[in-house]
């Protein structure tokens, strides 16, 4: 199974298109961080212009998901326009960050890396 979460009105052939608003082309209505799925269900996952949306904590558990759902070898693609803002923490905890780091893929693709590898933000499942 392919998901594309928070598909908006960016509907995608051969994925399962996802989006909590029940104003877009989503074949099923659901949060980001509330995905439900079996665990290691999805060969691959997609977000485009998501993450920016869920602010700091929602995001750290839709990463959360993303690595329950997705199968081993199992690829996450994210893309967002402001990394830097969507995880600027807040608060009088802000100094326990989420731990992500920006990288760019051979082909030039940027991958937010969960406090791990290039090799693990190509989709290897361990985050």
């Amino acid at each position: 199974m392919k998901l594309n979460i928070g598909c908006g009105y960016n509907y995608l052939r051969g994925y399962v298109n996802l989006d909590a608003s029940r104003d877009s082309l989503a074949d099923k209505f659901m949060e980001a961080h509330q995905l439900g799925f079996d665990d290691g269900s999805a060969e691959e996952i997609k977000a485009s212009q998501l993450i920016e949306h869920l602010g700091f904590f929602r995001t750290k558990y839709f990463l959360a998901e993303c690595y329950r759902v997705l199968k081993d070898g199992g690829v996450l693609t994210l893309e967002t326009p402001h990394i830097e803002k969507t995880f600027r923490p807040r608060g009088p905890r802000s100094g326990a960050g989420l731990g992500l780091r920006q990288r760019v893929s051979g082909d030039g693709a940027p991958l937010l890396l969960p406090g791990g590898t290039a090799e693990r933000a190509a989709g290897r499942r361990r985050l």
